[in-house]
């Protein structure tokens, strides 16, 4: 096919391959966290409030640290500031390895160590899509853009899966030293690069208020990026949440413990990587617009059908369905803003889309698991799902001068 000889072009720049590869490494330590932690507080707990909660510890640091990872990343070398933030990261990592091992199980002691990842988090992603941006040339940026978002979900398989074996076999302290490991890869990768990856000098350092200012005055001038925005927190606000109920799923629907809670989430990396080499091959003749205009229905239609299954095997095909959905529309979107935004505005602009993705997050994480509390959480997720279905009906009604077409306008360069 066609289209898909052009899927993995990204992949012919050294530094971009190495980064990418080291990446999912990385990546899946993340993700093998990102189902420990919330699986150690739902053991402690009982509660799918905690759960929840657990997302808001990562989600709400990340929106206080984004503005001065986005002005770190405009104003430094990003590979610089990942170095130091990645090697953070894996202290942090140890530190919750051993504070298992040495039985500090408190959920508020869990909760203060993912607070500091979730600040980490924070002033890394913005250098972090920065530095994509550097190791390519623009004519292979959607490429990049696209195997980025791919292996984040590659790592949704691989993290989930091994979090199930590793959490049922040797326990959390295990889950929590294998991420720290993951990080070595990363920060070999960034180590061993070769190309310049300054990107523009600016004529005077941006400090994280400034910065967050600006790029939401400059967010508000372009309606392209505004609406980038929008999608971003209907999806965390309304769909992300999932991610946290199939822990929640997998204990009170079907009893499968944490094997079973691997499968469910690595069904959700396995839809999204099966849809990542569609979007990249075929980008000359999918419009971002079109993409976001029939994947966002399908992520709700597929949350809502998650909600509603009778049997485990149907939750795992629905789950499927769910990652493609989710990578369709997200990458869509996050394709959008990379592409649109001017280049001297980028750290700064794709940390108010964190921040804005983060907030909706965590309070959709939130709210939604202190209703499954009181009503259950298939009612909780099918309705999240219809809801997400709705929304998806109204952007697709919008005007084209305010509607999704514009996810495909031209790259800002006043």
């Amino acid at each position: 096919m066609p289209g898909m000889r052009h899927a993995f072009r990204a992949l012919r720049h050294r530094d971009f391959a190495i980064f990418w590869s080291a990446s999912i490494a990385s990546s899946s330590g993340t993700w093998l966290q990102n189902l420990a932690v919330p699986w150690v507080l739902f053991q402690l707990t009982g509660s799918a409030l905690w759960v929840g909660l657990a997302t808001a510890a990562l989600s709400i640091p990340m929106v206080l640290a984004s503005p001065a990872g986005g002005a770190l990343a405009d104003s430094n070398d990003p590979r610089r500031v990942l170095v130091v933030t990645q090697s953070l990261m894996a202290l942090v990592a140890l530190l919750q390895c051993l504070n298992w091992l040495y039985g500090i199980r408190e959920p508020w002691a869990v909760l203060c160590l993912v607070v500091l990842v979730g600040l980490l988090n924070g002033l890394t992603q913005p250098s972090w899509q920065s530095l994509v941006n550097r190791l390519v040339p623009r004519e292979d940026l959607r490429s990049a853009v696209t195997l980025n978002s791919m292996q984040i979900n590659v790592a949704k398989a691989v993290g989930p899966a091994t979090a199930g074996v590793v959490l049922a076999v040797a326990g959390a302290w295990a889950a929590f030293l294998v991420n720290a490991l993951t990080f070595v890869a990363v920060l070999v990768g960034l180590l061993v690069m070769r190309a310049d990856t300054r990107g523009v000098r600016l004529e005077h350092r941006v400090t994280a208020l400034r910065g967050l200012v600006g790029a939401g005055g400059y967010v508000l001038r372009h309606p392209a990026l505004r609406l980038t925005l929008i999608c971003s927190t209907l999806i965390g606000l309304l769909g992300y949440p999932v991610l946290t109920f199939t822990i929640v799923m997998a204990e009170e629907a079907w009893d499968v413990g944490s094997t079973g809670m691997g499968a469910l989430n690595v069904a959700l990396g396995l839809g999204a990587v099966a849809m990542g080499p569609v979007l990249a091959g075929w980008e000359r003749f999918l419009p971002r617009g079109t993409v976001m205009r029939f994947g966002l229905p399908v992520y709700g239609g597929a949350v809502l059908c998650f909600g509603l299954s009778p049997s485990f095997g149907l939750a795992l095909v629905a789950l499927v369905v769910a990652g493609a959905g989710f990578f369709s529309a997200s990458n869509s979107n996050q394709t959008a803003a990379q592409m649109i935004v001017a280049e001297n505005m980028r750290g700064r602009v794709l940390a108010l889309k964190l921040m804005t993705f983060m907030v909706a997050a965590s309070v959709g994480s939130a709210v939604q698991g202190a209703v499954a509390d009181a009503v259950g959480p298939r009612v909780t997720i099918a309705t999240a799902g219809a809801l997400l279905i709705v929304v998806a009906a109204v952007l697709h009604l919008l005007p084209a001068r305010i509607g999704l077409a514009r996810l495909d306008d031209p790259q800002d360069t006043t």
